[in-house]
């Protein structure tokens, strides 16, 4: 299967990257072997030693940061060379390393960089709401392992009206099949938008709102950021209301393809922006 490798893949949350711990995740089909350095910085190598192809995950990572294989002993630094070898005459092979990929922390995530050209911080897709949302607007920090390529995510979460029927009642109901669908597309980002004038609030958005059911306009905003970001504002207001006045969710949602059969799905935190005249409880 053929991946967009030149590009930023989300690893884990930040906070589970506890020092002096090595995490093991696979991206793209490649393992790798995740760590904090000493400085605080993020390292991320091949996970196989170059000796015997051990699982660097199941070694022993040392004070200066380099990780000692479980395997032969072998050290590797944080530039996936070996700098130390306790057999013998401890000669190091030129050979004997492995692959280092660029890493980076932005928006309370772990980011890798999967290709080979230079990578550009800058690219990293903007998920600042994540970082900056307040402790009382977060719901969980989690992950999810889905069977399924992680195209189908994407289909999944740009076409918003399965909400209709799949989340009757709560997401969605009878009112909300018909709406005034919007595509827009600025390089390799595409936003699909769906606006309800003044339908039955669903479920979920009647009870951020004024819990009455009484009509109210409603919209469903997708963002889709190449090639496995997606961000959702999705809220309800007052029929000509401004939507400042109303209440709603947000929702960041990133996927990467674990092997060529199973993702491995992050699911940001949801951020709920409360409406100025309810109170949720």
């Amino acid at each position: 299967m053929q991946y967009l490798r030149n590009t930023w893949y989300v690893a884990m949350w930040s906070e589970q990257l506890v020092p002096g711990k090595l995490e093991r995740r696979e991206i793209l089909g490649e393992p790798l072997v995740i760590y904090r350095a000493p400085d605080g910085g993020v390292v991320a190598l091949q996970d196989r030693c170059p000796h015997r192809f051990a699982p660097l995950h199941l070694g022993k990572l040392q004070d200066n940061g380099a990780i000692e294989c479980g395997y032969h002993g072998l050290h590797f630094d944080r530039h996936g060379s070996c700098i130390y070898n306790p057999h013998g005459k401890g000669l190091v092979p030129e050979a004997a390393k492995v692959r280092a990929y660029p890493a980076h922390e932005a928006h309370s995530l772990v980011w890798v960089w999967m290709g080979d050209k230079t990578p550009d911080a800058s690219r990293i897709p903007d998920l600042s709401m994540v970082g900056q949302a307040q402790a009382r607007y977060i719901t969980q920090r989690d992950h999810l392992e889905m069977d399924a390529g992680y195209q189908l995510v994407v289909d999944n979460l740009l076409d918003l009206s399965h909400t209709v029927i799949l989340h009757r009642g709560v997401l969605g109901n009878a009112d909300t099949a018909s709406a005034q669908i919007r595509v827009d597309q600025q390089g390799d980002v595409v936003t699909v938008s769906r606006w309800m004038p003044s339908v039955r609030p669903p479920g979920l958005f009647d009870m951020l709102f004024r819990r009455d059911g009484e009509p109210a306009d409603h919209w469903t905003d997708i963002r889709w950021m190449a090639p496995c970001y997606l961000v959702n504002d999705a809220g309800v207001t007052a029929p000509g209301a401004d939507r400042a006045e109303g209440s709603g969710i947000y929702g960041r949602r990133a996927a990467a393809q674990r092997s060529p059969r199973t993702p491995w799905r992050v699911r940001p935190p949801m951020a709920i922006p409360f409406c100025r005249r309810t109170t949720v409880r």
